[in-house]
């Protein structure tokens, strides 16, 4: 009696295994019937499903992390990207999934550059842009970079017209140290930086020269109007003028008065923007209107002799944007 009641109880255990092991699914079956119902956009069973492949993964790293990928991919089908990226976050927070990380990045930038999209057409697109950093800290090679980039540019010169300069200009700055390695993209916006800053600076400079206009304006050196300076300045080039040698008295003449433009216009902006220096003036920004000799020679002293020359008149105008570029050209050293 004794050996068959062992016999018996030995019997009844192995059946009951048998039992407990026909009732607990296949992880592998569950993970693909998950995928299946997902497919069938059988969303909350699909999720449950996952749920309950969790539930019978044990020890086993590999169905743990398909339980939560899975998931994953239910909440993307199912259009709800906020859930999709805390589940790959989850993945990714944890080493024991590290032999899948690769593929959760991949798919949770492809998350991030999809939601970045959806964010930058509301009223305040500002939540884009964390979203495209999570981006790069994922892929440094993302295309977050450029997308990043260019909506910032776009906020910056927005920025801009709007007259909120300061936060235009660190805009771009930030854009140009996002964008360190690309020297084109550096180059331009560094352009659109200047013009940033020159409008700031611009913006307090206009103060100071208005206390200067009523005067110009009398003095018929500023047109307030045409926002335009006039200047005239006279040389005196050695000899006559004659027409043997009048094209290479021109040029002397030109030379000449060209040199004593720049130290005229130079010595103006200093004292109109009151600048600790002057400016070094680029004869790009002078226009020449008029120039013309004397029909009558001088006798002059040059280095104590007695010359004689032809005084050389230059007439130029000098727009009100180049004084303020040359005037910010020193306030910005």
């Amino acid at each position: 009696l004794g050996a068959s009641h062992v016999v018996l109880s030995t019997l009844l255990i192995v059946v009951i295994g048998s039992v407990l092991n026909a009732c607990s699914p296949d992880p592998e079956a569950l993970y693909n019937q998950g995928a299946h119902l997902a497919q069938q956009k059988k969303f909350d069973e699909a999720q449950a499903v996952y749920k309950q492949l969790n539930t019978h993964a044990g020890e086993s790293v590999l169905y743990q992390y398909k339980s939560i990928y899975g998931q994953s991919e239910v909440a993307r089908l199912r259009g709800d990207l906020v859930v999709q990226s805390e589940l790959l976050n989850a993945i990714l927070s944890q080493s024991k999934f590290k032999a899948h990380h690769t593929l959760v990045r991949e798919k949770l930038e492809e998350n991030l550059l999809l939601r970045a999209q959806k964010e930058k057409v509301k009223t305040d697109p500002s939540g884009a842009i964390p979203l495209y950093e999570r981006a790069l800290e994922l892929s440094p090679k993302s295309e977050a970079r450029s997308l990043l980039s260019d909506f910032l540019i776009a906020m910056a010169n927005g920025d801009l017209a709007e007259h909120r300069y300061e936060q235009s200009i660190k805009t771009f700055q930030r854009v140009i140290a996002l964008n360190a390695s690309n020297e084109t993209l550096t180059q331009r916006v560094q352009s659109q930086l200047n013009v940033a800053l020159l409008a700031q600076y611009r913006e307090g400079a206009e103060r100071v020269f208005a206390k200067h206009v009523e005067a110009l304006t009398r003095d018929k050196i500023y047109d307030p109007q045409t926002q335009t300076f006039f200047f005239k300045v006279t040389v005196m080039v050695p000899g006559r003028v004659t027409k043997k040698n009048q094209a290479e008295q021109l040029k002397v003449g030109r030379d000449l008065a060209a040199s004593l433009a720049q130290t005229e216009v130079s010595t103006r902006i200093k004292d109109w923007f009151t600048l600790p220096t002057s400016p070094e003036v680029d004869l790009a920004l002078i226009t020449v209107t008029q120039e013309n000799f004397d029909k009558r020679t001088k006798r002059v002293k040059i280095d104590g002799k007695r010359t004689r020359v032809t005084p050389y008149y230059s007439y130029f105008t000098l727009p009100l944007d180049a004084a303020y570029q040359l005037a910010f050209q020193v306030a910005k050293r």
